[in-house]
């Protein structure tokens, strides 16, 4: 994992520790929001980090000829095992033992 964000959380930590002992109120001011900038910095980086892990490659993702590839394919089989189901004789459905042929 990448050491900006923690980094930044440390900055955090001393720029709220830098505000509390302060002489001056805008030297405060600025270092708790510079605290706060690198807050949310931080996690945002550690947000972006966790997608990019998570995220599927672009090279694992089929493009525009495979799909046809594949579509085309299925339409074949689909048709054949629909013309073969058209070709074999059906028995009737409501045949019982005693209609049978002997």
């Amino acid at each position: 994992m990448n050491w900006l964000p923690w980094a930044l959380y440390a900055l955090a930590l001393f720029c709220f520790g830098y505000a509390f002992v302060a002489h001056s109120v805008p030297l405060a001011f600025v270092a708790m929001l510079t605290a706060l900038g690198s807050i949310i910095w931080g996690t945002l980086l550690l947000a972006q980090a966790r997608i990019a892990d998570r995220s599927q490659s672009s090279m694992t993702l089929l493009g525009p000829e495979e799909l046809a590839a594949l579509r085309a394919r299925a339409q074949a089989q689909a048709a054949s095992a629909k013309q073969e189901a058209e070709q074999t004789p059906t028995a009737p459905a409501h045949q019982t033992e005693g209609d049978a042929p002997r």
